[in-house]
């Protein structure tokens, strides 16, 4: 016998499974590293990776995997790192933190040089090192050649008159300073942003390599970075509906749980932090759900009737959703999306009494999933549609589904 899943059962039974799920992988996030102290003497441990979107001031780290939780900050350590991953270095720089934001910004063009001790993220290491530094408000990046000072790399936007910018690309003079004169065309045209001068130093390094000085060039970027994923995707739909009448009370009935099919498109924007475990996805998708019922209109002799319930509705959901890995191949997910349906065509109807139309609704589908790879995604998703009839305040029909679903990441 079919049993509808409540809502609440369902969201109780995502939450445990994230609880449970972070607690197995937290282990998972302390990663080989080390750390310098002030002192010089370099600490083998394992560090908790972050993935930090804006430049950390102190970070966790175990002596050993079954070691205890400790803290070290940026007083105490000079240096931090996960071995082929991230790398942090403290110095006391000059940094200019005028807001880059248009409605804050002002008529001085020089930067505003401020002395500070910062955790610097070592984006390219060799010759020449590109630094980058980022808070709440400002993102700057920072270079050094031959083991130099460190500088920063100079950008400011600036105001001219009224709703009139100029920019101070100093920057790249900074860089032109560096190449050859048959090199120069490749600073012309830099953006201060991080692909450009990635790029830039990496060039750098390799040109001067070819020379044959003795250095190596490290890189402490991700390669292929990507940002946005396409999916297509087809389902399988368990729905069941309950009609209720709060003037005509003989006409509340249930209607029979059936199957329906969905298919649809997904499309992700991934967060760029955090190891990329945050998206935001937008999942429009068609489903269909068409059943029958036996209502009584005279309670006394059972005089069965028959009701049809046709529903067809575009989904437009819109959500964000939590990746926990597994391995490099495997990873589950939670997701909770707010939704807008669409109805087509849609319609209860009933042999005695008055019919009605279903109109649009709105409410949150939570969902959990399984991927494996670069392309396979498996997802189950659980929906509850209320009041969607759009003309009469007495009728409300509850429409439950849950949904299983089969995806291929397209690109």
């Amino acid at each position: 016998m079919y049993r509808p899943i409540s809502f609440q059962y369902l969201t109780s039974t995502l939450m445990l499974t994230f609880f449970l799920s972070f607690g197995s992988h937290a282990q998972l996030l302390f990663e080989q590293g080390y750390f310098i102290q002030n002192s010089g003497k370099k600490v083998e441990c394992l560090i908790k990776d972050r993935d930090w979107k804006r430049n950390p001031t102190e970070f966790e780290y175990r002596l050993s995997g079954k070691g205890d939780i400790q803290i070290a900050s940026i007083d105490s350590v000079s240096e931090f790192s996960v071995y082929n991953t991230f790398k942090y270095i403290r110095d006391t720089i000059d940094i200019d933190r005028t807001s880059d934001d248009l409605t804050h910004i002002t008529y001085e063009k020089e930067p505003d040089f401020r002395r500070e001790v910062l955790m610097l993220k070592v984006l390219i290491e060799g010759k020449a090192t590109l630094f980058s530094y980022q808070d709440k408000h400002i993102k700057r990046y920072f270079f050094s050649v031959d083991n130099a000072p460190i500088e920063q790399l100079i950008w400011k936007r600036y105001l001219i008159q009224a709703n009139s910018f100029g920019t101070n690309n100093h920057f790249r003079t900074q860089l032109f300073k560096l190449m050859d004169n048959d090199n120069t065309d490749s600073v012309a045209n830099l953006n201060y942003i991080k692909s450009d001068l990635v790029r830039f130093f990496e060039n750098y390094n390799q040109h001067n390599a070819s020379t044959g000085t003795p250095f190596t060039s490290t890189s402490f970027v991700p390669k292929d970075e990507k940002w946005f994923q396409l999916s297509a995707f087809v389902g399988l739909n368990r729905s069941k509906m309950k009609y209720s009448d709060y003037i005509a009370t003989w006409k509340n009935t249930d209607f029979d749980p059936k199957f329906g099919a969905k298919l649809g498109l997904d499309f992700t924007f991934i967060m760029p932090f955090n190891h990329n475990k945050w998206t935001i996805f937008f999942a429009p998708g068609y489903m269909y759900y068409d059943s029958d019922a036996i209502y009584y209109q005279n309670t006394i002799i059972k005089e069965a009737k028959n009701a049809r319930f046709s529903g067809k509705f575009i989904e437009l959901p819109i959500g964000v959703r939590y990746y926990m890995f597994f391995n490099s191949t495997s990873r589950i997910s939670l997701s909770l999306a707010y939704v807008r349906d669409i109805s087509i065509n849609s319609f209860v109807d009933f042999e005695i009494g008055n019919d009605y139309d279903a109109g649009p609704t709105s409410y949150f589908s939570p969902g959990i999933g399984y991927h494996y790879g670069k392309r396979l995604n498996f997802w189950v998703t659980y929906q509850s549609r209320n009041h969607f009839i759009t003309i009469a305040n007495n009728v409300n029909p509850r429409l439950k589904t849950v949904t299983l679903c089969l995806g291929y990441t397209l690109f």
